[in-house]
């Protein structure tokens, strides 16, 4: 039997909106409020709505020509890690940047010798906003003069200093990697945190691995251990696994599996925040694609009022995750 169509009309009935909001909403258009595209999207998802990809690309392109057509040109510091489309928030931040009409240039995080020498290079291009990638606060040193431009953090791994940022709702990572750990028939489920007590997003991390574990007492345990110490006692890993005996793991990131790996345990693993680089860990993908988009679209709206530098107003945005299928749930213990 043939599948439902699903229309706009149908989407926007569901949501009592009008069917062009909707219909904006799913082209990205920047004229909806994030909150109300979200909700329209995740809607459509669920209900199998698929998109005319022709009538979004004429919807941005009308939109783009009815643009304040003489943009500031923006930058986009990428962290090291990521080469190309593996970063990913590039491809989010390529597409809005191309719907708005801004040149987007991708700066290196390492390729500036001081931060005079970038502030040289971003007066030389005339660029007025910057989106500092994802950091465990390496970028530091390399922030342009906060006075004279706009900036904007995009990523997970911030540096306290920075105020505005753009993250995934961390609570409900946390607890959609344990429901789909817990529905594959583990019953004994080991949650490890490499946390930097500095990091607020490590805080949000342990805070709701703490609340899950109080609802679930008896299915989760919890190594909760801070990088530097782990650095010169990473026994107290392995101590903690074999005294525990837990049937699967669920760690911050997709490289606590080299660490379990390295003490000589193979065991099914997920992480609650997928590595891009490390396609074959099961995980949740925090859909970086659409931070990176939400990232431009706050940009654009600090460029539109004049407002420069760092806001005073923490931004913080959250984005339903995902839950991205690898080969590691199906491996066995190694004992």
């Amino acid at each position: 039997m043939a599948s439902q169509f699903i229309s706009q009309k149908v989407l926007a009935k569901k949501l009592r909106l009008s069917s062009s909001t909707v219909s904006l909403a799913l082209a990205e258009s920047p004229k909806i409020p994030l909150v109300t595209r979200m909700r329209i999207q995740t809607l459509a998802r669920k209900m199998g709505y698929k998109t005319n990809r022709n009538a979004v690309l004429l919807v941005n392109r009308r939109w783009a020509k009815k643009s304040v057509s003489n943009r500031p040109n923006i930058a986009y510091m990428q962290s090291l890690i990521y080469e190309g489309f593996t970063d990913p928030y590039l491809p989010g931040l390529l597409r809005q940047a191309d719907i708005l009409g801004y040149n987007l240039d991708i700066l290196k995080s390492g390729q500036f010798a001081s931060r005079d020498h970038l502030n040289k290079v971003l007066f030389s291009r005339g660029i007025q906003g910057v989106i500092v990638g994802q950091t465990a606060g390496h970028f530091r040193t390399y922030l342009p003069t906060l006075e004279k431009i706009a900036v904007v953090q995009c990523g997970l791994y911030l540096p306290v200093e920075i105020h505005t940022l753009v993250r995934s709702d961390l609570d409900a990572v946390v607890k959609l990697c344990f429901e789909k750990v817990r529905a594959q028939g583990f019953r004994r489920i080991g949650m490890i945190l490499l946390q930097d007590p500095k990091a607020e997003s490590d805080q949000i991390l342990e805070s709701s691995t703490w609340n899950l574990k109080r609802l679930w007492p008896d299915n989760i345990e919890l190594f909760v251990e801070e990088w530097d110490f782990f650095d010169s006692h990473p026994e107290s890993l392995k101590k903690w696994f074999y005294r525990h005996k837990c049937d699967a793991v669920v760690g911050i990131t997709a490289t606590v599996d080299d660490f379990l790996q390295k003490l000589g345990i193979k065991v099914p693993f997920a992480s609650m925040i997928l590595e891009p680089l490390r396609p074959e860990v099961d995980g949740a993908d925090l859909q970086g694609a659409i931070m990176g988009e939400m990232s431009i679209n706050l940009l654009d709206s600090y460029l539109r009022q004049n407002l420069l530098g760092i806001s005073s107003v923490k931004k913080v945005f959250m984005v339903e995750p995902t839950w991205h299928e690898g080969t590691s749930l199906s491996r066995r213990r190694l004992v």
